[in-house]
């Protein structure tokens, strides 16, 4: 029997290690070639953008957690923090690679897994209040270059500080924050057109960084360029990037008894082709 007809007649049998493990989201598509030195005029800059618009509704954890809903494929089948990967893993995971420009994207510099066959970069936001602080000790793991690219990642989330508790943990790092600053206006158009008093507009205004691939220096940068919180209840919305461990399954192949072959089990990861995975370990 030929190894083809063999792979036909196989009985596969799909133990699987974790529940609905093909749900987690695949890596990005990022350029191949690494961050360097010579990148010094693709730097991402600090960009902050203001706009108004009517307020509709708070910054909720509940809401704003990647962990519980992914916008392509809905709310997570299992707890995603399950993947996640200790510090030491994620010092030595992260790498920094120049993307082109395409449809989805700019160019510049993003964060990516050295490992992508094991590990996948996964983007979360968190709302922190400002008040006394984020509670965040960061830690710059590479840097050191005058346009102020570089890598920082959270080495503590602070015991007692604000982001205790709200879902930041060691490894990550923060690529972007927005501050939404409500306001009230009154309305000019009903004023004029009667003498009562004109009702209440909540406006929102809206401060937008962008800090993926900032070294130490630049990153506090851009996070005190943000005015001072105008109440004690004030949420900063942090989005962070953070390195986790593939999802994967362990396929145990068994051929049919007249092919006096042994059983066979592979290991799979979330997206990998079983065929190919059959054909190329043989």
């Amino acid at each position: 029997m030929s190894f083809f007809n063999r792979l036909i007649s196989l009985v596969v049998v799909i133990q699987s290690s974790c529940s609905h493990a093909f749900l987690a989201p695949p890596p990005p598509s990022l350029s191949t070639r690494p961050f360097s030195n010579n990148d010094a005029n693709q730097s991402p800059t600090i960009s902050s953008t203001r706009a108004r618009t009517r307020a509709r509704s708070s910054l909720r954890n509940d809401d704003l957690n990647s962990d519980k809903a992914y916008p392509s494929v809905g709310p997570a089948a299992v707890d995603m923090n399950a993947y996640n990967v200790p510090l030491s893993t994620s010092l030595s995971e992260w790498t920094a690679l120049l993307s082109p420009s395409d449809s989805l994207q700019s160019r510049g510099i993003f964060l990516s897994a050295r490992n992508r066959r094991e590990h996948f970069v996964d983007t979360l936001r968190f709302a922190v209040k400002r008040e006394g602080g984020l509670g965040l000790m960061l830690r710059e793991i590479a840097g050191g270059r005058e346009d102020g690219a570089g890598i920082t990642v959270v080495e503590e989330v602070l015991p007692g500080g604000n982001a205790e508790g709200v879902g930041i943990a060691e490894g990550d790092s923060i690529v972007g924050a927005t501050l939404a600053l409500r306001q009230s206006s009154s309305s000019s158009s009903s004023s004029a057109q009667s003498n009562e008093t004109p009702p209440l507009q909540t406006v929102e205004e809206r401060i937008d960084l962008a800090t993926e691939c900032l070294g130490y220096d630049a990153t506090i940068s851009a996070l005190a360029s943000l005015p001072p919180p105008s109440s004690p209840s004030e949420e900063l919305l942090l989005t962070v990037k953070r390195i986790r461990r593939q999802p994967g399954v362990d396929v145990t192949l068994r051929y049919p008894p007249s092919s006096n072959e042994p059983d066979a089990t592979l290991r799979l990861f979330a997206g990998e082709n079983l065929r190919r995975a059959m054909l190329t370990r043989g």
